[in-house]
């Protein structure tokens, strides 16, 4: 990341906007469910990338981004 925006291998450019996806919402055993932003994202070095970046809650300052997948 670099200044709140994702990298991999250099900038990214988002494509998409975000698909959230709300998981684990009937586990009593988790204190929350997992919140998620998905993107499909363009890097010049490698292409088209599957990123998702963790929904703010309320004991985090900022998102965090993760790459969650290569298309071949």
């Amino acid at each position: 990341m670099k200044a709140d925006k994702p990298l991999y291998r250099g900038p990214l450019q988002l494509l998409t906007r975000a698909r959230r996806l709300e998981a684990a919402w009937w586990d009593p055993s988790l204190e929350q469910p997992v919140l998620r932003d998905y993107f499909i994202a363009r890097s010049e070095a490698v292409g088209l990338l599957w990123i998702f970046r963790e929904r703010l809650s309320a004991d985090r300052e900022r998102a965090q981004w993760f790459l969650h997948g290569i298309y071949a």
